[in-house]
Order: C-alpha cells, then sequence, then structure tokens
C-alpha cells in the first residue's frame, strides 16, 4: 500500500484489500490484538476500530491464532490461545510440574481481562 495514498487501497469489501489478503496468506499463522488501557474504566479502544474487529473475526473465522497483549505495570502482559516456546521451557521445572499449562496461567493470571469486554 502507498501510504500517502491509502484511500486508493480501500475497497467496498475488505477482503479484497491487501491487508486483508496478507491476513489470509498461509504464512500467516494469527493476528495479536493490542489492548489499550487508558482511560481505564473503558473497554479496549480496540472494539470501537471497525477493522480491528474485522481482523479478530477474520482470524478466527479462517482459523487463525488470535492473541492479545496490554501494558500492565512494569511490562505488557500476553493472552494466547495456546502455550509459548517461554510456556514450555519455563514449564520444564518442578515448579510448574513440567506442565506448560500451569506456567501459561501463571503467566496469564496478570492480564487486565476487563479489556476484553465491549
Amino acid at each position: 500500500n502507498d501510504q500517502h495514498d491509502l484511500g486508493s487501497a480501500i475497497s467496498k469489501d475488505p477482503r479484497d484489500t491487501s491487508f486483508y489478503q496478507a491476513m489470509s496468506e498461509d504464512t500467516c499463522l494469527g493476528v495479536i490484538s493490542v489492548l489499550n488501557t487508558e482511560p481505564e474504566d473503558v473497554a479496549a479502544m480496540l472494539y470501537k476500530r471497525i477493522w480491528c474487529c474485522f481482523e479478530n473475526s477474520m482470524a478466527i473465522t479462517d482459523g487463525k491464532k488470535l492473541d492479545f497483549t496490554a501494558p500492565v505495570e512494569g511490562g505488557a502482559a500476553v493472552l494466547t490461545h495456546t502455550f509459548t516456546q517461554e510456556d514450555d521451557h519455563q514449564a520444564d521445572c518442578e515448579e510448574y510440574n513440567n506442565d506448560p499449562a500451569t506456567y501459561q496461567a501463571m503467566r496469564e493470571v496478570g492480564f487486565p481481562v476487563k479489556l476484553l469486554t465491549v
């Protein structure tokens, strides 16, 4: 897309855009949605942007992974649909019973789930 002429990339059917076509490629394994946390008393801005809703919907419809990240004090929290490489690596210790699901649950406990509400 020409960033100086985005109007030329917009179509009546969003499935005709290069953005969607890139998401549809076999090399695209999924989508990660970045959720804002300000102002804190509202749902994520993501759900107020139609394109973001479209991306999430198409990721689910097309069987792609859909993960979320949000800033939290001291860094970022990530909510993933499956285990990450870090989950597998950390799960090797007895503290997590050698179970990636246990580590994943511990990693995700600090995720601000209120941002996922609409």
